[in-house]
């Protein structure tokens, strides 16, 4: 087995400085698109590519060329995944993970339109040193929204730091909901067509207490709202649904959120799988069916989704062979 040699504390800090600085220069070059060069290009496998896509994916290459042209591992962009999977020995750790446009359907829309308001996207980047996603090195993800880079480094094995444009984030702020007595869960539906397992999600947590909020296409947008009290759990088991397919739009993936996972479990959140599990036992190429919740609510949301059909049974096998969140220290 190829013996990888871990970065160290300061390469980790450096490049979550380099990441910042990537996915701000990227985005603020999205955000400059002009909306009469915006218009769809191909459709593959249902997912529709478009000038934003391709200009967007273009800088950030000539970024990382110019500032990261060092890095000692690979570097892949949303657009090779497809490549990266069917060559997954070829690739070189620590892994520079990115996409140009997480929410490529909100910006195309947003940028496109005469009327503007804040867009519902960004960018992201993350590094990580093995396939396990306790092994993020750092990450950083540029919201057009609030124009702001919420980034992070690990200070060791399973254990973050998170920053707001170079300040960090005191874990005290997004522990309690702030300003309002109902509780709200985003579940994110968009682009599966099983809506059904949607609504038995829904009906769950609406037993519970906590009331559907539905989500933005964006899950980096979603897990945002989080972290900005609009929401106090995400519930994406899309990857569990009935009828899901290959389609890589239908479920989530480490490339959409996993820049911002280290973020909200720094401060706080419970991240776990359906069955109580951390987040950093997944793999970078696991469809992730996730939850992530405000810490009061967990229990409760995790027991509520045990009991839907297409999950109970996973359930039952699942506590009998494993150890439930939180996880040891790794060292």
């Amino acid at each position: 087995m190829e013996q990888r040699t871990l970065l160290s504390q300061t390469d980790r800090t450096n490049y979550m400085l380099e990441l910042s600085r990537v996915v701000k220069e990227t985005g603020e070059h999205v955000l400059s698109i002009a909306c009469e060069k915006i218009f769809d290009t191909v459709e593959i496998a249902r997912h529709q590519f478009s000038t934003v896509d391709a200009e967007a994916s273009s800088k950030l290459r000539a970024i990382l060329k110019r500032d990261l042209k060092a890095f000692p591992g690979s570097i892949v962009e949303e657009s090779d995944i497809p490549r990266a999977l069917l060559e997954l020995k070829q690739l070189k750790y620590p892994l520079l993970l990115c996409d140009a446009v997480e929410g490529s359907t909100n910006a195309k829309r947003g940028l496109a339109t005469h009327i503007k308001r804040p867009i519902q996207a960004g960018t992201l980047a993350m590094i990580i040193e093995s396939e396990e996603l306790c092994m993020i090195a750092a990450s950083a993800f540029y919201d057009f929204s609030s124009k702001q880079v919420f980034s992070s480094v690990r200070t060791e094995s399973g254990c973050f730091l998170s920053f707001i444009d170079g300040q960090i984030i005191a874990p005290i702020w997004p522990l309690e909901t702030q300003g309002d007595s109902h509780s709200y869960a985003i579940v994110p539906g968009y682009s599966h067509a099983n809506v059904e397992a949607r609504a038995l999600i829904e009906r769950a947590l609406i037993n519970v207490g906590i009331e559907s909020a539905g989500g933005s296409r964006s899950s980096a947008q979603d897990l945002i709202n989080l972290l900005t009290n609009q929401a106090d759990a995400y519930v994406d088991l899309r990857a569990l649904f009935p009828g899901s397919t290959d389609s890589r739009d239908e479920t989530l993936h480490t490339w959409d959120v996993g820049g911002l996972l280290p973020v909200l479990d720094s401060v706080g959140f419970r991240i776990t799988d359906v069955f109580g599990q951390s987040w950093q036992r997944l793999r970078i190429w696991d469809r992730l069916a996730i939850v992530v919740a405000r810490p009061a609510f967990q229990p409760a949301i995790i027991n509520a989704l045990c009991a839907l059909p297409f999950v109970a049974s996973m359930c039952v096998e699942e506590k009998q062979s494993t150890i439930p969140y939180p996880i040891p220290s790794l060292g």
